[in-house]
Order: structure tokens, then sequence, then C-alpha cells
């Protein structure tokens, strides 16, 4: 396949082989300072050596048995990838990143682990007399999704080590915060072009800004629900939410930015001989968009194994699941951030439970659950399904994409109900559900010069949706330009704690493991 290319002189060849690369080593890399820093070194120096010896098939230059890489390219003009950039960091500096702007609510915790990451040792043990919460006089640990802070984290280790000033490490560690998630939303940003492959810079830019823009129908439902529209409009259905774009961004960008890279590598191979390489790099950086993410990669699958089944190919399909580099990858992190992940105090209270919706409830009314979810359903993915599917109809991935987001309000973490497996765990389909409607616009960007009239009608109608969408991201920056203006400054951190380990931290329980000599990880692994 051609790649496309911008008719101007100094260009950038984008190829999916380096961008798959960049990205895996985006994810990789605070993976193996993770194993190098948490680990014993006897466990953490082999662990990290299976992982780079893991990534070592995914160098580009590569011969890949499919060429499934090498067909998909686009050349940009340098300007163009420029502007793409400053949309990449104006995203972040928008969403709280560095503390520059404002920072939504969730950041009181956030700085709390990167101050930690900073302040402490690795691995981050705190002690009961240490004026947080206590222990019954035992030490207890952070653990937590902590891989997006690691490098930032390590400059501001680096500047306190050479300053011996905690400010300054602190602005530090806030900048590096800042270019580390802006290069991540880069590029993912070069692998939507790469993925859609738009024809002219006009449709890259517009691809970024839709992609930043995107996001369920919150508005409408708003309305329908007769409430007021605040500074964060996708509640209106109570527990279930479907994050848009600039809310996973801004609200739990350490769960969002390795997830979305994986998950549009993912889009882009021919082949399994990488997801579970590719799935597995999400698991450190939260593990409910990882289960998002392999649920995709075990339909995509089981696509693949029927394929092969007619093809007589069975054999071949099986030494590509078994790939070296798959497998490698599988030694290095899945056993450690189980055990890692299975400590955290939550998953061993009840606001950690698995369950469906329903359970514990009584006097069901199962008309008005029904119309909810369905109501919810159609709002959030529905109508942007039903307006992609004479693009996707032969796709197994649309079919899976629109199960897997019927089945995710089903479910529910813990005994209050609450809505974040529904939130996390849709990351990965929601971001295709995006593509597939860009990919729509993009594709049909000449319907009103060779289309026929009901083309006309329904692209509008895509095109009117997905701006009757951008109504929520509009909203979260609207309400932090509020905030801004109302205070006079830029600069609205959110940073009440200063440490996870705060007496007024009622959310600790997400961020800790309190019985270290009951963990395996900590008893057996960790330093």
């Amino acid at each position: 396949m051609r790649a496309v290319t911008f008719l101007t002189k100094k260009q950038v060849r984008l190829c999916y082989p380096q961008l798959r690369f960049a990205a895996v080593l985006y994810a990789a890399v605070p993976v193996a300072v993770f194993l190098l820093g948490w680990l014993k070194l006897y466990w953490g120096i082999p662990a990290a050596a299976l992982l780079a010896a893991g990534l070592l098939g995914l160098r580009p230059g590569r011969k890949e048995p499919s060429a499934a890489a090498a067909e998909k390219a686009v050349c940009v003009p340098v300007w163009a990838l420029a502007v793409v950039l400053v949309f990449a960091l104006a995203w972040c500096f928008l969403g709280g990143q560095g503390g520059y702007f404002y920072q939504n609510s969730d950041f009181a915790n956030r700085n709390g682990v990167l101050h930690d990451l900073v302040n402490y040792p690795w691995p981050v043990y705190y002690q009961s007399d240490s004026g947080g919460f206590g222990n019954h006089g035992n030490p207890f640990a952070l653990v937590y999704y902590i891989c997006h802070w690691l490098l930032p984290a390590l400059a501001g280790k680096l500047v306190l080590a050479v300053t011996g000033a905690a400010g300054a490490a602190w602005l530090a560690a806030n900048f590096a915060l800042f270019v580390w998630t802006g290069l991540g939303v880069f590029l993912v940003f070069c692998l939507l072009a790469v993925t859609l492959r738009p024809q002219s810079w006009v449709a890259l830019l517009a691809v970024c800004m839709g992609f930043m823009a995107f996001s369920g129908l919150d508005i409408v439902g708003t309305v329908w629900m007769h409430q007021d529209v605040g500074f964060h409009i996708e509640r209106w259905a109570g527990v279930n939410e479907y994050s848009s774009m600039t809310t996973c961004l801004f609200w739990v960008f350490n769960q969002t930015v390795v997830p979305w890279l994986m998950t549009l590598c993912v889009l882009n191979e021919k082949r399994v001989e990488h997801y579970a390489l590719l799935g597995l790099l999400a698991l450190p950086f939260g593990p409910l968009p990882f289960v998002g993410l392999a649920v995709m990669c075990l339909g995509l699958g089981a696509v693949r194994l029927v394929q092969s089944a007619r093809a007589g190919t069975l054999p071949a399909f099986w030494r590509e699941v078994f790939s070296r580099q798959n497998l490698l990858v599988l030694a290095a992190i899945l056993p450690v951030f189980f055990l890692y992940f299975s400590a955290n105090a939550a998953t061993t209270m009840q606001e950690g439970r698995f369950c469906f919706y329903l359970s514990g409830q009584e006097n069901i009314q199962t008309g008005k659950e029904l119309f909810e979810l369905v109501r919810f359903y159609m709002l959030e993915c529905g109508v942007y399904l039903a307006l992609v599917w004479r693009d996707y109809k032969k796709a197994p991935l649309f079919y899976l994409t629109a199960a897997s987001l019927m089945v995710y309000p089903l479910f529910r973490m813990g005994a209050s109900g609450t809505g974040d497996f529904t939130m996390r765990a849709s990351i990965p389909a929601l971001l295709v559900l995006a593509c597939m409607v860009l990919g729509s616009l993009v594709r049909h960007c000449n319907v009103f010069r060779t289309g026929k009239l009901w083309e006309k009608v329904w692209y509008l109608a895509l095109l009117g949706v997905l701006c009757v969408g951008a109504v929520t991201p509009l909203v979260e920056l609207w309400h932090g330009l509020i905030v801004v203006w109302n205070a006079g400054h830029f600069g609205i951190a959110y940073d009440p704690y200063g440490t996870v380990n705060h007496v007024e931290n009622v959310y600790i329980n997400n961020f800790v493991a309190w019985y270290l000599q009951a963990s395996p990880f900590f008893r057996f692994l960790a330093r």
C-alpha cells in the first residue's frame, strides 16, 4: 500500500513500525524502571532482561513475515507535525499536567503519588508514626498504577539529590510529567494519522481535533434527565459513565495514555504475534483498561483462529500466539504486576469486589432498568455505531466493540456500586469507536463533490452527532477557564495533601497495601 503524501517539500515520513517501537518503548521504559526499583535485584534484573528481549522482536528494520506494519505510512509536512505537537501539549496543559492551568479534584491523590515517588526511597513505604494513617504500628506501602509517574519522579529525585531543594525537585517533576504526558499524546496523534491516513494537512489536524472532541451525547442525557449543566456532565446516568477522550486525559491520564497507544497498535496489527506483548504493556498502567484491551485481543484472536482453521493454517496461527516476544513479555510482566496489584487494600475490601450491577438490590423494576440501560447505550455509543455501520459492517472489530460496550455497564466494582469498571474498562473500546467515526469522516470527506444526496445527509448527521458530543469536553474546558479567570492567574493546582498518607485522605485504600506480611509480592519480590 502506497504511503499517503502531502504535496509539500519538507516532510516527515510516519511509518507504523517506527511508531509502534516508539510507543512500546514509551510503555516499557517505565515498566523496566519499576522492575529494577521495586524488586530485589535477583528478581528485577532477570525480569527487565526478559522484557528487553521481548521488545527486540519489534525493533524497526526487522523483517516480519506478514509485512503488517510496512504497508502503513503517511508523509506529513514538518510544520503540520509541529502543530500536532502543539495540540498535544496544549491539551495536556489545559488538563492540568504540571499544575500550570487548572487541576480537578482527582489531582489530590495524583499529586500525592508524585510527591511520594519523589520524596521517599523506592519502594515507597510509610511508617505508622509519620503523621498520616496508622497501621497498628506496622509499615504499609504505596500500591497503585504508578508507572506513568516513574520517569518524572526520577527527574525530581535527580534535582533533589543535586540541589537538596524539595521545591525545585517538585517543579522539575511536574515539568517532566507535563513533557512526558505530552510526548505520549503526540505519539497517539501520530498513530491516529497512520491508522486513519488523512489525505491532507487539513484532514490531519481535523482528526486530532475530532479525537479531542469525541464523546457520547452527554448533553442530550443531561437535558433528558432535567439536570443542570455543571462542570462534569458525564454523570447524567448515575453510576454509568463512558468518559470522553478529554475526560480520560484530564482525570485519569495515568490509566489512559499507554492504553490508547497499545490499542492503536493492536488496530494496526495484521497477525496475533504481538497481541500479548501489546496488551500486557498496558497492564502496569491500569488493570481495568487492560481488561478492555484483553477482551479486544481475545476477540480478534478468536476471529483469526476461525480464519486459520478455514484456511488450514492452524500450526502457523499457534506459532504466532506463542511467539517468543509474547512469551517473554508475559513472563516479565504478568506475575509481577498481578501480585503487586493484588496487594492493594481495595482489592481485599468490599469496594474492590466485582459483581453484577443488580447484585444486592431488592424490588428490581426490570422494565425501568432495561430502559435506562438502552438509553445509556444509545446516547453514549449506539447512535455512532448506527451511523458508521455502513462502513464497518463486514469488520468483526465493529461487532466486538458494540458488544463490549453493551456488556461493561452490567458490572460494578464494589458493594457500593461504583462505576469504575464501566468507565475504565471501556477506554480501549471507546478509542476504537472514535477511530471508526473519524475514519468514516476522513474516508468520505469528498462526499459533497461526488456523493449522492442521502450520502451528504448521512455525512452531516455523523458530523452533527460528533459536534453535539463535543459539548462534553467543552464543558470540562469551560469550567477550567472560569476557575482560572476568577482566580486571575494560572497554576490552579489541587494539592491539598502533599502525600497519599494524609489523615484526611478518604480514598487512601485505593493507593496502599496495609498488611505487607500477607502479600506474596512484599514478602518475596519487593525490596
